[in-house]
């Protein structure tokens, strides 16, 4: 097998790693699977790369690889898991303006070489514009979810949005149409750049997870767009399937799907001590009786039941990945059920009643907030 097999093979073998790995962080109980096969799929495309004749220098990739690993290292020992969402919008930011140096390099050497032509223009014109949005808008985001940021914008700022972005679409004709010219493509930056914070800045911080993944998403369109000239065929083979399980792992988040369909959620229950559903809601009823279940749910309407024993762990996580499966996402979540032994005297007692008592009134609870958050 010759080398440039060997990098295409390494390269899709990669991608599968990338995609399964997203797959795995839709859920808790797979996130650290998902997460460690994606880590994998990155060492490998870096190894591979490696391998191609185009590396300039090695020197200048182990120091960044050094740099990065160091960087990385602080940031999983400092950063609380309190402060992960303004992590994740900065390594946005970074995705961002890296597209943007990429876009802008790339098409600075198809321009010298006399490669250029419309198609790579207007990919590279909208990298870099996208890239720029990215940036500037993950930075806003980072600010206001730290709420170091109280600036919300000024009166007139719809107006102004509009006006830069038809000037946005302007330069990038403009690009197309005068590639020789760079001023055109650094005033699209430019703008991008702008485009980007007041197209943020009037968000709220409670909303900004929302923010980030957009962005995220819009990342990895901005990438797909540029990869016919930056990237091996196998890679752009691959990218339409990477990106879409990006977006698929963003419309995942609870957040994003209660934005795009506020009726796809559902409220659990455990238990049977409840008096009636909520109209327009998703129900889910779960205890250990099955009987007890059916009969419950006819009563309250066709609601889903699933058989669950709060005490057991697995059980209980079963119970979450039924809820996520059918509707996405859990609204409410009410850790109702429980039991008691008022009905024996204290002497009568066992050591497996009391057991029996803190597994389902005590651990119950703990496996259902852990399941489920």
């Amino acid at each position: 097998m010759s080398t440039p097999d060997i990098i295409s093979v390494g390269y899709l073998i990669a991608a599968i790693l990338f995609i399964l790995g997203l797959k795995g962080l839709g859920r808790p109980r797979t996130a650290p699977r998902g997460n460690l096969m994606g880590a994998s799929g990155m060492l490998l495309a870096v190894l591979v790369t490696m391998l191609d004749q185009a590396i300039i220098s090695y020197l200048a990739l182990a120091v960044a690889l050094v740099i990065g690993s160091v960087v990385g290292a602080l940031l999983a020992v400092k950063v609380k898991m309190t402060s992960m969402p303004e992590l994740v919008a900065l390594f946005n930011g970074f995705g961002g303006g890296a597209s943007v140096l990429v876009a802008v390099a790339s098409f600075i050497e198809a321009v010298e070489l006399g490669r250029s032509d419309n198609q790579l223009a207007i990919a590279a014109a909208a990298t870099a514009l996208i890239g720029a949005v990215t940036f500037t808008g993950s930075v806003i985001a980072f600010f206001k979810l730290q709420e170091s940021l109280k600036w919300s914008g000024f009166t007139g700022l719809p107006v102004v949005r509009a006006v830069i972005l038809v000037v946005s679409v302007a330069l990038v004709v403009m690009v197309a149409v005068q590639p020789d010219t760079r001023a055109w493509l650094w005033a699209l930056v430019a703008v991008g750049l702008i485009l980007g914070v007041i197209s943020t800045v009037a968000i709220g911080g409670a909303d900004m997870p929302v923010v980030i993944a957009f962005l995220n998403a819009f990342s990895g369109k901005e990438d797909s767009a540029l990869d016919e000239y930056t990237i091996t065929q196998a890679l752009l083979l691959l990218n339409g399937p990477f990106t879409n399980s990006v977006l698929g792992a963003n419309a995942r988040n609870p957040l994003i799907e209660r934005l795009l369909n506020p009726r796809v959620v559902a409220d659990v229950v455990t238990g049977l001590r409840i008096e009636g559903g909520r109209a327009g809601r998703n129900l889910v009823l779960a205890d250990v009786e099955q009987a007890a279940l059916e009969a419950t749910a006819r009563e309250l309407g066709d609601f889903m039941t699933v058989v669950t024993d709060v005490s057991d762990p697995e059980s209980v996580a079963q119970l979450a990945d039924r809820v996520f499966d059918a509707y996405g996402n859990c609204h409410v979540l009410c850790n109702n059920a429980g039991v008691s032994v008022a009905n024996l005297d204290v002497w009568e007692t066992t050591p497996n009643d009391w057991k029996w008592v803190h597994g389902v009134n005590v651990q119950g609870v703990a496996h259902g907030i852990q399941s489920f958050v």
